[in-house]
């Protein structure tokens, strides 16, 4: 019986030592600068995993001096709260789309006018052209732009079939919550009553039918789930959902030098990876969407060419609402026609 009570004891302090050899262990691991960042990319997404590896690399090429802590799934909260908890200083770095971007610095919103860019190329030529002016809008803010990401071309999803501009004028439409650009941006499409609703809540709202249409990448709809809730896709791209990577400048300027250029070469080098792989997994997204039962509707010439002129009078209309400057309409204009004449 004795041995058996000694035995229970040793059993005991080598577990209780085993624990404390862990959290030990643990402390020991975590970076001494440890940059919390946010973001609306789901769990368990190709962008999570992506943010995952630069992460781990990061740490690697400090010796475990700077990482981060992920927040993924929109847990900080929506871009706009996400924003200010920066300015705070409660939240370091994030990963922001249009909706944050806009809020730094109202011209980043040029790159998402809706039916302007025919493609990637048409994209990524503008987004080289400007960059330089964006970097330096974001930076009189207050952050440091670390790199460039997207979340890939819209399309509209529905539960309905969508054939014409009246009825997506007519459609329950999802309006993604304190996002200025997209209320007027709608508005100018004759949409007068979206429904605003922040990330989480846009899946119940379509269980219950108080939304019947949604405009996400076909990537975001797989990665949020809301494909089971639809069964038409109109498939012509509307704005590719710019993204980017910030940090405070705050705290940028805290980190010793020599950690700032391994962050930035890092973060830029997986901001490019997260393009590659959305361009790719939105691909496979399309054929997956076709698999699970989704109908594509193809817009006829005639509907495509009235999506260009509803596209140039939003163009205009945002530009009376000042959601983004002339100078750098005009300048994006110019860039694209050149291309164009190509």
């Amino acid at each position: 019986m004795k041995n058996w009570y000694i035995f229970l004891l040793c059993g005991l302090f080598l577990g209780i030592l085993g624990l404390w050899c862990s959290r030990e262990t643990m402390e020991a691991s975590a970076p001494k600068y440890l940059l919390k960042l946010a973001t609306v990319a789901p769990d368990g997404s190709s962008w999570m995993k992506i943010m995952e590896k630069m992460d781990e690399e990061l740490r690697q090429k400090t010796q475990g001096e700077v990482g981060f802590q992920i927040y993924g799934g929109g847990r900080a909260g929506e871009e706009g709260a996400v924003l200010e908890k920066m300015r705070d200083g409660e939240y370091h770095a994030a990963g922001f789309t249009g909706l944050g971007l806009g809020k730094i610095y109202k011209d980043t919103r040029v790159l998402q006018l809706p039916f302007l860019y025919k493609n990637y190329s048409e994209y990524d030529y503008v987004l080289k052209k400007i960059h330089r002016k964006l970097w330096r809008g974001i930076y009189k803010n207050g952050f440091i732009h670390l790199g460039w990401a997207e979340g890939g071309f819209v399309n509209l999803f529905s539960k309905k079939r969508l054939t014409s501009l009246s009825d997506i004028q007519n459609s329950s439409l999802w309006l993604r919550q304190g996002d200025p650009f997209l209320k007027e941006m709608f508005k100018g499409l004759g949409i007068v009553a979206p429904v605003p609703l922040g990330l989480q809540d846009v899946l119940p709202m379509l269980q219950t039918g108080k939304v019947d249409t949604f405009g996400v990448s076909p990537l975001a709809c797989v990665a949020l789930q809301w494909h089971s809730e639809v069964n038409y896709c109109l498939a012509y791209d509307i704005y590719n959902i710019t993204a980017a990577l910030v940090i405070s400048k705050k705290v940028w300027f805290r980190l010793p030098k020599s950690y700032r250029l391994p962050l930035y070469k890092t973060v830029k080098k997986y901001a490019k990876k997260l393009v590659a792989t959305s361009r790719r997994d939105n691909e496979k997204a399309k054929k997956d969407l076709l698999k699970m039962g989704i109908e594509n509707i193809q817009p006829s010439s005639a509907q495509v060419q009235e999506m260009l002129r509803k596209g140039k009078e939003i163009r205009e209309y945002l530009l009376k609402k000042q959601i983004f400057s002339a100078k750098i309409l005009n300048r994006v204009q110019k860039i694209l026609e050149k291309k164009r004449k190509k």
